[in-house]
């Protein structure tokens, strides 16, 4: 943004493979250091495909890494060390905070998103 210069990100396949998928939901970290999005891939051959996963992104090196677990989808930046994301868990779709440097992923409050059922 400061400098006003592009870059583009090849979000899923790249080289010669003949890829299909997407790169939704993009997500910058607050310092601007990092991007993140939710991606999917059907690659050529089943080992070249990956499931919804969340991919984060240096800008300034180049380098994308898989963060968080496969069918987590939508993060968002905490802080420099933790995101939240939507993921599956305990049978369900939570939200869970993702460490970035460990990859953990745990609720976001334990015991807190069951199934909602009316009171009777």
């Amino acid at each position: 943004m400061a400098t006003g210069g592009e870059q583009t990100v090849a979000a899923y396949g790249g080289g010669s493979l003949q890829n299909r998928g997407f790169a939704v939901v993009p997500s910058w970290r607050q310092d601007g250091k990092k991007l993140a999005w939710t991606a999917y891939q059907q690659g050529e051959t089943e080992a070249d495909n990956e499931p919804v996963h969340l991919v984060e992104y240096d800008p300034a090196t180049r380098v994308k890494r898989t963060v968080g677990g496969a069918g987590d989808r939508e993060m968002a930046y905490v802080d420099k060390t933790r995101a939240v994301a939507t993921g599956q868990n305990a049978g369900g779709s939570w939200v869970m905070v993702v460490g970035l440097a460990d990859g953990s992923r745990v609720p976001f409050r334990a015991g807190s998103q069951p199934s909602v059922q009316p009171v009777r």
